[in-house]
């Protein structure tokens, strides 16, 4: 608050200068009074406006990599390290400012009630007459004539000759219909928020003169110039005036006789104001283009792979995203990235926790914050260029320089295979704690144990997605088990090795639903071996999120257990190929011709419905053109897939008025290739088929995203490259395992600026992934789809 306050002083003090010295002595009245009141405002406006908000500067962004901050509480670490405990830190200078400001604020405070209460009673105890355009308030207390708003104020102790009183009355007749008490109100209250600020009076002094020459000017239009200047001049020696209001008597009579004898002032001499728009422009520039650091995000792994970079040394590149990212000491030998970058992140975590020391100083003037280093991990992993970006002082930047400079050296960051200096940021939280029993230790970091607190049973429990819609309570909690049921039953497959051996039962898993309905901490808390745990811990974390469960309103962690029964048919001969061979010659419905090379009927069917929906996808036209009233809702086609294969009798049975949609859809329909057909006791048969479409158009103009690129597709296991270009503004990316409607990964862009993107996607898939198995989706910050794509995997 004290920077603004001197910003606001500085904007005041060169604005009053410039009218003091130049502007106040013309005659432009008018021009003068609003040239206070405007720039009075300008002066609160002014430090408080960032035109890089208004008018932002569009640079390409620059990738950083982050680490996620570091949170030191100075109890624990005192608890293990230090034998003295944590004095309570004294009344700091800032609190001392802030109890004066109060109490000087609360004084003009009291001062303006007690104006506005004075007035009050001179209305309350007056004789009220209803002149022409405001009332006349006959007083029988000692004051002089004043007004205030619409209300004329004249004691009956006070008594003049019949000209000089029709002469005042027109003087603060000037003063009710130029409205100069909202001026009067306007400085009052300012002088009450700005009470320490030596400006805020001269503007009220310059303002109320301002008022008085406005008024005698509008007086000598209608009356003798000499007459009303000598008026003025018998009744110098007068009272004072009642506070806030506008007075006849005023003690700047030698300027006001001066104003009024003056010769006018020529257009010429108007163009004097011009003078504020340089002094306008340069206290923009002063203040409201002021540096901001990047918002930090957590950025434990990269967002997307940038060549981005800075120039550092002459011929010496220092990147802040590469190929391969610096690995902290102890982490070299992990070969999956994400297990080694994890792993790195973690270990830098507990050596900056464990040589981090809370400064004394900090410590006993309560300093806390987050501190920001940013280093260069070198090309033989040592460390240099270390500094703070942000600081918060009390010996915290210091300490956090020191412990970076103490780090081992890394194994240094590579670009096209080779060793390349990297840029890393790290942000460092100083937190006191008033309650070290709060807190706990959770890898290397306090955390807070009310915020990590697992609940066993919370007001709405956490629920499986796919039943949203329901509003009846009890039947969705029912659909979302049941479905929760088919996911695992549907990806769950019976351990060969248990079958070999016989071995039934049920395995029981505990896991964890987050606040964001993610799974996490799995574990197994009744085994029966045989593979069969593994293959239940492999399926709980396929799960797509959950609808997180909630206490008191708000999101919370929620323990679940979750019991899987394994249990053999009696025909079962230790091995599933006689299963399959078994389900292979059961009855089934017809199947989109693709996908016959599967091994399993099951296998076949879930892929020949992918591909179905790959094949409708692809070639249906979503556009306007195709849906011009924005049609939504669910589209019903029969048809029969005859014995032979082949698709007939296409039929429209629920229709939601997209002419044009549903038309080009009866046509696709009908023009599909050969089907599997259904069987029934061995035998081709011919079968019905009810085919859903759901169409939900996107709003979304075409011209939102110009570019979508995905290469190459089909990919592999090592991974995808996507290049898209769209609208400036949050975007995210999503990549869907469509076999299992599982989120592999999202990434955001908050603030993407609508440039030419690439973000490149590895070490999502394993060898053995269905073609077809991955969609990539841009979407925009309501999480809509923009553009979406298939991406094989072969």
């Amino acid at each position: 608050m004290l920077p603004y306050l001197l910003k606001v002083s500085l904007c005041w003090a060169l604005f009053y200068l410039l009218y003091h010295l130049w502007l106040g002595q013309e005659t432009f009245f008018k021009i003068n009074r609003w040239y206070l009141l405007g720039t009075t405002l300008l002066g609160l406006i002014i430090p408080a406006i960032d035109f890089q908000e208004i008018f932002p500067i569009h640079e390409e962004p620059t990738i950083v990599h982050f680490m996620q901050p570091i949170t030191l509480g100075v109890e624990q670490l005192e608890a293990v390290i230090v034998t003295a405990a944590a004095e309570e830190p004294g009344l700091g200078w800032q609190d001392i400012l802030l109890t004066l400001y109060c109490l000087g604020a609360l004084i003009a405070l009291l001062r303006f009630g007690y104006g506005l209460r004075k007035i009050n009673s001179l209305y309350q105890a007056g004789e009220k007459s209803k002149m022409d355009k405001y009332f006349f308030v006959h007083t029988p207390v000692h004051h002089l004539p004043f007004s205030f708003f619409k209300n004329l104020f004249w004691s009956k102790h006070f008594v003049v000759e019949e000209e000089d009183r029709l002469n005042i009355l027109l003087h603060e007749e000037a003063h009710i219909f130029q409205k100069h008490s909202l001026d009067v109100l306007f400085f009052e209250i300012m002088g009450v928020l700005f009470w320490c600020n030596p400006f805020i009076y001269l503007y009220k002094k310059a303002i109320k003169t301002t008022h008085e020459y406005l008024a005698d000017d509008y007086v000598v239009a209608h009356v003798n110039r000499k007459k009303y200047g000598r008026l003025l001049l018998r009744q110098s020696q007068s009272a004072v005036p009642v506070a806030l209001a506008n007075s006849f008597f005023s003690t700047q009579l030698k300027n006001r006789i001066v104003m009024m004898t003056k010769t006018r002032s020529t257009k010429m001499a108007s163009l004097k104001y011009l003078a504020g728009l340089p002094l306008l422009a340069l206290l923009f520039l002063a203040f409201s283009f002021e540096q901001k650091m990047p918002e930090l995000q957590d950025r434990t792994h990269p967002v997307y792979k940038s060549k981005s970079m800075a120039d550092s040394l002459p011929g010496e590149q220092v990147f802040q995203v590469a190929d391969e990212m610096p690995v902290f000491p102890g982490c070299a030998e992990i070969t999956d990235p994400a297990a080694r970058q994890k792993c790195s992140d973690q270990k830098l975590l507990e050596f900056v926790f464990s040589n981090l020391k809370y400064p004394e100083e900090a410590r006993k003037e309560g300093i806390s914050g987050m501190v920001v280093a940013s280093f260069v991990i070198e090309k033989d992993g040592s460390i240099s260029n270390a500094k703070t970006i942000r600081s918060i002082g009390g010996g915290c930047d210091e300490e956090t320089i020191r412990v970076v400079n103490a780090m081992p050296k890394w194994t240094p960051g590579k670009q096209d295979g080779k060793s390349v200096r990297v840029e890393y940021k790290l942000p460092v939280r100083f937190a006191l704690e008033s309650d070290p029993s709060k807190l706990k230790m959770d890898d290397g970091q306090p955390v807070d144990l009310a915020e990590e607190k697992v609940f066993e049973k919370v007001d709405e429990m956490p629920r499986y997605p796919g039943c949203e819609e329901m509003t009846n309570a009890e039947k969705r909690e029912k659909c979302a088990q049941q479905k929760m049921l088919e996911f695992i039953y549907t990806h769950l497959k019976y351990p060969k090795e248990a079958q070999e051996k016989g071995i039934e039962g049920t395995s029981v898993v505990k896991f964890i639903i987050e606040k964001d309905g993610s799974i996490a901490d799995a574990e197994i808390v009744r085994s029966i071996g045989g593979e069969c745990d593994e293959e239940v811990l492999k399926s709980v974390y396929m799960m797509p999120k959950w609808i997180p469960g909630k206490q008191d309103g708000k999101p919370v962690r929620t323990q679940f257990f979750l019991p899987v029964k394994f249990k053999l048919d009696s025909s079962s001969t230790g091995d599933d190929t006689h299963r399959e061979q078994k389900a292979d010659l059961q009855n089934h419905q017809p199947r989109f011709a693709a996908c016959d090379e599967m091994p399993t009927l099951v296998e076949k069917e879930k892929c020949a419905q992918r591909e179905l929906f790959f094949y409708i996808n692809d070639i249906m036209d979503y556009s306007k053109t195709k849906n011009p009233d924005k049609k939504e809702g669910k589209i019903l086609v029969t048809f029969t897939v005859n014995a032979d294969g082949v698709v007939e009798d296409v039929v429209l049975k629920n229709s939601i008025g997209a002419t044009d949609f549903e038309q080009e859809l009866l046509m696709v329909v009908s023009s599909m290739p050969k089907w599997v057909p259904g069987e029934k006791d061995g035998k081709a048969v011919a079968m019905q088929v009810e085919l859903p479409v759901q169409l939900a158009p996107q709003n979304i103009d075409p011209d939102d995203v110009s570019i979508f690129e995905v290469f190459p597709n089909p990919s592999n296991i090592n991974g995808f490259t996507l290049k898209f270009k769209a609208k400036a503004g949050p975007v995210s990316l999503m990549v869907v395992d469509v076999a299992t409607g599982r989120e592999l990964v999202r990434r955001s862009f908050d603030t993407y600026e609508g440039g030419l993107q690439e973000a490149i996607f590895d070490g999502l898939f394993e060898e053995k992934m269905a073609r077809g198995s991955v969609i990539v989706s841009l979407m925009d910050k309501g999480g809509k789809a923009l553009k979406s794509a298939k991406v094989l995997i072969q």
